[in-house]
């Protein structure tokens, strides 16, 4: 509604709410791919800030044989994230935000 308020479309009689927080500009990002093919058991929300190296997800087998931990590359935003319970190699499971810009 801010948007729509700042480009002069919002209707006179709506309020727009006020910006709580400072804004953060994205200016690149990438999709984690899976590794390997299985199960997806997600680990963290859509829009958490994460850490190089913490584990977002576990990816295993039907019978518990096989179990995949899929780590984060580098820290910023999840973005986007797949939701989809089965995976296969190659498919994009995270949407990372790489460079950032604080406002």
């Amino acid at each position: 509604m801010r948007i729509l308020h700042h480009l002069g479309m919002l209707a006179p009689k709506f309020e727009f709410p006020t910006r709580n927080s400072n804004s953060i500009l994205v200016k690149s990002s990438f999709w984690m791919r899976a590794k390997y093919s299985g199960l997806l058991h997600i680990n963290v929300p859509i829009g958490k800030s994460v850490e190089e190296n913490e584990i977002l997800a576990t990816i295993t087998d039907p019978y518990g044989k096989m179990r995949h931990v899929v780590k984060a590359k580098n820290e910023g935003y999840l973005i986007n994230v797949n939701e989809s319970p089965i995976v296969y190699k190659g498919d994009a499971i995270f949407r990372i935000t790489k460079e950032l810009i604080h406002e």
